[in-house]
């Protein structure tokens, strides 16, 4: 199988689930890569943190062996939370920034670096309204 007929496919995965699904969040862009393995990134409108997350957990609840990070931009400035999973057999990465806010991510999230979210904290930041 060539490149452009797995590109095909997942795109084709990707939209028979949106359309099947129909998670939540105004999508930006989405691309889709054979390079690195099979994977398909969709970056979601940021914004409100309470919006974002809301949005990435409708994406999570869709997806298999869902996971959520948070990664401070090397500038510091923004924060990009994000939900990767499986749909069958495609690897999705879901993503969003919003402002870095050292009340709610913490101040040991330095620019560059990374930290695992549990599904119940990005629950609690849609549920709460928390701005960011």
């Amino acid at each position: 199988m060539n490149a452009n007929t797995t590109l095909i496919q997942l795109l084709g995965a990707l939209r028979d689930h949106l359309v099947v699904v129909e998670p939540a969040g105004e999508i930006v862009t989405v691309e889709a890569s054979v390079i690195d393995g099979d994977m398909i990134t969709v970056h979601l409108r940021g914004g409100r943190l309470a919006e974002l997350a809301g949005s990435l957990l409708g994406w999570a609840y869709t997806l298999r062996t869902p996971t959520v990070t948070a990664w401070r931009v090397p500038d510091g400035e923004w924060v990009h939370v994000s939900v990767s999973g499986r749909l069958v057999d495609e690897s999705v990465y879901v993503y969003g920034g919003v402002a870095f806010d050292p009340d709610i991510f913490g101040s040991d999230l330095q620019p560059g670096g990374r930290a695992g979210v549990a599904l119940g904290v990005l629950r609690g930041w849609a549920g709460l309204g928390v701005a960011a």
